[in-house]
């Protein structure tokens, strides 16, 4: 007999879990969004055609900055200066360089003119679902919200949710599409990553930026040894 449809409410979220009871709570970092931030939207909802893991880890690959989202965000250097980890919720530091976008690409998408060259970007984890960059930028704050679920052994689902804080009215109405755009962006080059790697193979060096790849991991290794 199935299990009846359990669902959980914290703040304005709504949880639900199919059937399965929840091993972890609600994080706590989606009440605050909630309390803190104002919902500008949904982007880039989509399935991926690739395992849970490899969906996974993307949010955690700092590595694939320079390559995946090079184009776009003409990201030069990305380093990671601090990274703090607590059980399941994990917290890092990163700082970005951008080369100028071109005028042909501040028409596309207007948002990428308010970002500046030097980025100091915040990433709060609640594994294993929930990757939020918060990133400060010239017109206030933005939190990119990427979740992640498998739907089968070979297929996830993911989203971004979009939360701002953005004082001038009339330049959240003018920027808001461009910015969910943008965000959209973000998950199709991540799933063209992703759904076009090599089966994975345990490596035999581990670079500095991939401590916080091997965490995630780890935790995926061990999940069914936590208790529900």
């Amino acid at each position: 007999m199935a299990r009846p449809l359990e669902i959980f409410v914290l703040d304005d979220c709504i949880w639900t879990y199919g059937g399965s009871l929840p091993r972890l709570p609600v994080p706590e970092l989606h009440g605050c969004l909630a309390r803190d931030y104002e919902f500008l939207g949904v982007a880039g909802d989509r399935s991926l055609q690739a395992d849970f893991l490899a969906s996974l880890l993307v949010n955690y690959d700092f590595n694939h900055q320079n390559g995946t989202h090079r184009e776009m965000f003409r990201v030069v250097s990305c380093t990671v200066p601090k990274f703090e980890q607590d059980g399941h919720r994990a917290r890092v530091e990163m700082q970005l360089i951008r080369a100028a976008n071109t005028a042909a690409e501040f028409v596309k998408n207007p948002a990428l003119a308010l970002l500046p060259k030097q980025m100091s970007n915040t990433l709060e984890y609640a594994f294993p679902s929930t990757t939020v960059l918060f990133a400060d930028v010239p017109f206030g704050r933005l939190a990119q919200v990427h979740i992640v679920y498998p739907e089968t052994a070979n297929r996830t689902r993911t989203f971004i949710l979009l939360y701002g804080r953005i004082a001038n009215s009339l330049l959240k109405r003018l920027l808001r599409k461009s910015l969910l755009a943008a965000a959209s962006q973000v998950v199709e080059q991540d799933a063209r990553a992703v759904e076009s790697l090599y089966p994975r193979e345990k490596p035999g060096v581990r670079l500095a930026k991939d401590e916080i790849m091997a965490y995630a991991e780890r935790l995926f290794r061990e999940w069914p040894l936590v208790s529900p």
